[in-house]
């Protein structure tokens, strides 16, 4: 911790503290003869803040830094030694010796906070960290105040309140921190404690971006990207990204490369995509890791590799992405890169599916529909379609609609059928507009309407279905 590390130094500051003091006694002594004097009383009042600041900087000097319990330890003494700094600043506001003590004690309050903040060497108390956040946020410290506002606005320990978050970061942001006005701006963008307004959003970052804040470089670009705020400029974006990629934002290195690979703002450039999620990756992005697993899987950019594909997946499954996972289930139910293995892929779908990957479960309903690496289950087939179809999937929709038509895994309701397929055409699925369209055509499920049926038949053709088409031909005969 950077203001920790104070404590190393503070013999050596003890002695500049009082090289100071002898200095100004010695400067009171040697002064010309000429020169005015303070009245007796102001020396004497000098004289008690510097006695105040000595017996404080002698309570720092003697604050534990490795013994059992420190941090407890600690606590007694800084607050003491806060308080003697506080009286000698009220006697004498121009001891630069009690300016400098009390800069050195916030420092140290605010690693408390942070201490009790992350549990390093205690146990995590959050309530504890605001304590010693506000006593180090009353002595001035910036980022005492925009930790204090991080903890209301996650609501850890306390009850969340994006108002109080807001304040408090506004707080820390007048006072010149630049991730408090980029937390400022995310308040603003989001409309967390304070009236959406992104105008106000882009000022913030922008103000956030020029004190070299990565984060906020990086959301000013996306700002620019979304026309939130400011004029819709995709060279903007590219700019402000490429500064906070070279600042270490891993989301900035991502995002230049899907600028690339969509071609907005530059030309399009598969090389240069695959470029920027290399780097991205191994700044630790599971997006980059995914997009350069689709990448080889194309050969976009990079020489074709359903080995190579396959890694990436791997890599950004581990981080975490659940995109990664699914299409790792299709790699092997394929066979693709991998050795063709049907357990395997139902393992990856369900692992998809508990990281929250719709697709997933469309996936692991047709594993069980047909008994792959599962044994045939036709009312967990069900279950999954269900699942997928709630959360918006046509091809789920479309699936149900088969099995209500066929009667696995329900009991056969052709309306029901009818139904499904209606929500799955509507919702852009080709398969089931041909399915709706035969069905008017055959009155099943439905009253017959040749128009209907022809309708859908139609529109299922002009999307690429050939069965479809030929269906309208038979009908023409």
């Amino acid at each position: 911790m950077k203001k920790y590390l104070m404590l190393v130094c503070v013999g050596f500051a003890i002695s500049i503290f009082c090289l100071c003091i002898c200095r100004q006694a010695r400067a009171a002594t040697d002064s010309p003869a000429d020169n005015a004097q303070p009245s007796p009383e102001k020396q004497e009042t000098a004289k008690a803040a510097a006695k105040l600041v000595s017996e404080a900087t002698a309570i720092v000097k003697r604050l534990p830094t490795d013994d059992k319990g420190w941090a407890n330890k600690q606590q007694e003494l800084l607050l003491k030694a806060f308080e003697l700094t506080k009286v000698a600043l009220k006697l004498s506001p121009d001891n630069n010796d009690a300016k400098s003590l009390k800069k050195q004690i916030a420092g140290i309050m605010f690693d408390l906070g942070v201490i009790y903040h992350g549990g390093q060497g205690v146990k995590r108390d959050y309530v504890l960290a605001i304590k010693w956040y506000r006593k180090a946020a009353e002595a001035g410290d910036a980022e005492a105040m925009n930790n204090i506002g991080g903890i209301y606005l996650n609501g850890l320990g306390v009850k969340q309140d994006y108002i109080v978050a807001a304040k408090w970061h506004r707080k820390a942001a007048t006072a010149d921190n630049a991730k408090a006005m980029s937390n400022l701006g995310i308040a603003y963008c989001k409309g967390w404690g304070v009236k959406q307004d992104y105008i106000a959003a882009a000022k913030w970052y922008r103000k956030a971006a020029t004190a070299g804040d990565a984060k906020a470089m990086y959301n000013l670009g996306i700002m620019y990207g979304k026309g939130w705020g400011v004029k819709q400029d995709y060279i903007a974006t590219i700019k402000w990204l490429r500064k906070a990629a070279a600042a270490g934002d891993a989301e900035a290195m991502y995002n230049l490369g899907e600028m690339y690979y969509k071609g907005q703002g530059v030309k399009q450039d598969y090389i240069a995509a695959a470029a920027w999620y290399r780097i991205a990756a191994d700044a630790g992005s599971a997006k980059a890791m995914c997009n350069l697993g689709v990448m080889y899987h194309k050969g976009q950019g990079v020489k074709q590799s359903y080995v190579a594909a396959a890694e990436w997946l791997r890599k950004a499954a581990a981080a975490g992405s659940a995109d990664a996972m699914f299409s790792l289930g299709i790699k092997y139910y394929q066979g693709k890169g991998v050795k063709q293995d049907y357990v395997a892929a139902t393992k990856w779908f369900r692992m998809a599916v508990d990281a929250g990957d719709t697709k997933a479960m469309h996936s692991l309903g047709e594993m069980y529909y047909r008994g792959q690496g599962v044994k045939q289950d036709y009312v967990v087939a069900i279950k999954w379609h269900r699942k997928a179809a709630a959360a918006g999937m046509a091809v789920a929709m479309h699936s149900l609609g088969t099995m209500y038509y066929q009667g696995y895994g329900v009991k056969q309701d052709y309306i029901a059928a009818a139904e499904w397929f209606r929500m799955a055409a509507d919702a852009g699925d080709v398969q089931a507009m041909r399915c709706l369209g035969l069905m008017y055509y055959n009155s099943v499920g439905v009253l017959q309407d040749k128009d209907k049926a022809v309708k859908w038949l139609r529109k299922a053709a002009a999307l690429g279905d050939k069965n479809a088409a030929k269906e309208l031909k038979q009908m023409k005969k």
